[in-house]
């Protein structure tokens, strides 16, 4: 609605002002430990050192009930801002991407992996592109490709393969 400006800056990493009111600056509980933010129009998502998710609604700067016992590596909002999607892995690489509803982090798909990937959330949340990396044999040269998932069934719509390995991804 505009009555709310998010600033991501080094100290304090994330601050919400009140526009109309000679700019007030509001407390976002548990900030000062936040790293790696996704923010929408509306949320803000955060991970700490530990790998604890935090989720602010920006319209105020409320807290939102997050779930536990995760530990998140990176972190995207669709561009709906309606959706979020959470990665988490183990020292080996393997895990899975997590897809949740805004407000109330209802996981809505899971989708696992096993070397640690780039990924984008599809707008609506329905879709996941996820880089990754494949060969024949094991003798034979890695191919790097992205994979467009459907996020309900975990399952593979698409595959894109290109011999560069994969920085960003983002759908448009």
């Amino acid at each position: 609605d505009g009555e709310y400006l998010a600033v991501q800056a080094r100290d304090p990493p994330l601050s919400l002002f009140r526009l109309n009111r000679d700019l007030t600056p509001v407390e976002l509980p548990g900030v000062r430990g936040a790293t790696d933010f996704a923010l929408s129009d509306r949320y803000a998502a955060a991970r700490d050192s530990a790998g604890k998710l935090t989720v602010w609604d920006l319209a105020g700067g409320k807290k939102l009930p997050a779930p536990r016992g995760e530990s998140l590596s990176k972190l995207a909002i669709d561009e709906t801002g309606q959706f979020l999607a959470s990665l988490s892995h183990d020292q080996y690489g393997k895990g899975a991407i997590m897809v949740r509803t805004l407000p109330a982090l209802k996981q809505i798909g899971r989708v696992v992996f096993d070397t640690i990937p780039e990924f984008a959330l599809a707008p609506g949340g329905t879709r996941l592109a996820i880089s990754g990396r494949s060969r024949a044999t094991a003798s034979s040269p890695w191919r790097f490709h992205v994979d467009i998932v459907d996020v309900a069934t975990a399952r593979p719509l698409l595959r894109i393969h290109e011999d560069i390995s994969w920085v960003m991804l983002r759908f448009s």
